[in-house]
Formats: C-alpha cells, structure tokens, sequence
C-alpha cells in the first residue's frame, strides 16, 4: 500500500534537512546535558510501559516511528527485545536513515512516506512515538498521524507515548494534548516526566565545568541556572501508554 506525502511529512522534511542535514544527528549524550536528561528518562519510562504491558517481551514486533538515527530503537534491544523485533521508520531519508543502520546494523530501517499502515501484515503490536508531534506543526497532521496508527495497531497493540508537553519554537510552540489526539485509545498509564531529574550529580559540578570550558565536552545548547532548576522540578515531557481497546 503506497500512500500520497501529505503536507506535514514535507514540513518536517524541509525542517530537518535544515535542522539537522546529513549525518548531523548524531546523539551524544555526553555532548549536552539536554541529551543525556532525554535519553536517561525515555529509558525509564519505556522501562515502565514495557512492565505494564500484557504482551510478553518475546511477542513484541515494535514499530518505532520517527527512529532517527535509531537511539530509541536500540533503546528496545537494551532492554530485552531482539533486533528482528524492530522496525524503525522515518520520514527523513538519505544521511539519517544510512546513520541508523551505520551505528545499528542489526535493526531494519526503512524510510517511509509517512503512513505507518503500510507496516500492516507485519505484526507490529506496538508502535513506539517519541519526540514525533512536537515536530509537526498542523495539529491536523498529528490527527492524521493518530488514526493512521490506530489503524495498524490490533485490538490490544500498544502505543507508546514519550513527548514534550510544548511543540517545539521552530513549528510554533503551543501544548500538545495527546489524550485528545489520541481519544480513540484506552489510557493505560501515564505521568509527567522532569527529566533533568536523572542527570548525575557529575554534570553539575565543577569537574563538569572545567571540561566544557576546555572543549571536552562540547555543551550545545546555553543552560542557565534558572532553566536548570525549572528542569529539575517542573515536568518537561509526559509520557502515556495507550492501548487499541479489544
């Protein structure tokens, strides 16, 4: 099944091919303290989710869309999936896709039009959207996107949820309201995440400092103490998991 590009698809396309062209998406976690809060609390919330679900880990076929260079991917392998289990989608090609199956040669990567039943027969029973909506910018394209995922996913399938509650300044800001996005599914668990919550204390002190004045670490985003104490205290993402009723 071959489906027509629809209009958000082409935005974070052009998006990104300024944003981040090429292999620039190379996720450091060390780089920036920014990164390694996202990528500490993504691992322990899919932790969770996974703990919750009522499909065991050996049964999963994970279809994880908007896969990057394949982070979260790997993410699934860490923590007990095999990488014939996963399939990883973006609608970016070229330098992002050849990245993931550069730095993941084990997980199929695939670049897609946009529509995610065209996986449908593969059995994929849960789809795994992090760090997705805050990128489109017409909330009807998250809609679009929603119900294209209800449909692929069986009665039972999963749909893991892992977001910022804002999108980002680029495609204009504004809250994301998933559960009304994603109405047409059960709410199974969800909390807000403050994910500078599990920075280590080393990224903070004076050691941390000394090596970013001297080039060691590259810090690539400005951290202000004020935005590191809004960080650390108030939720900065929110993560839900979903299941389709049976």
């Amino acid at each position: 099944m071959k489906t027509q590009d629809t209009q958000y698809v082409t935005q974070v396309r052009d998006d990104y091919d300024l944003l981040e062209p090429g292999q620039l998406d190379t996720w450091n976690p060390v780089h920036s303290e920014y990164e390694l809060a996202y990528r500490l609390s993504i691992y322990h919330a899919a932790t969770e989710a996974l703990l919750l679900s009522q499909i065991p880990l050996s049964q999963l076929k994970v279809l994880d869309i908007g896969c990057g260079n394949g982070r979260s991917s790997r993410m699934y392998i860490e923590l007990g999936l095999h990488p014939e289990q996963i399939i990883g989608v973006d609608v970016r090609t070229g330098g992002t896709i050849n990245l993931a199956r550069k730095l993941n040669p084990a997980i199929q990567f695939e670049a897609y039009d946009g529509d995610p039943r065209v996986y449908s027969g593969r059995g994929i029973n849960w789809v795994s959207l992090a760090g997705v909506l805050s990128t489109i910018k017409d909330p009807e394209g998250r809609r679009i996107l929603a119900n294209q995922i209800y449909e692929l996913l069986p009665p039972g399938g999963y749909l893991f949820y892992f977001e910022l509650y804002q999108a980002l300044k680029m495609v204009g800001g504004g809250r994301i309201y998933p559960l009304r996005i994603f109405s047409d599914f059960e709410k199974v668990w969800a909390r807000p995440v403050r994910s500078y919550k599990y920075v280590p204390s080393l990224f903070r002190n004076a050691d941390y400092r000394k090596a970013r004045r001297m080039s060691v670490i590259q810090q690539d985003l400005p951290i202000t103490i004020l935005s590191r104490i809004k960080r650390t205290f108030l939720p900065t993402h929110e993560v839900i998991l979903f299941r389709k009723p049976d």
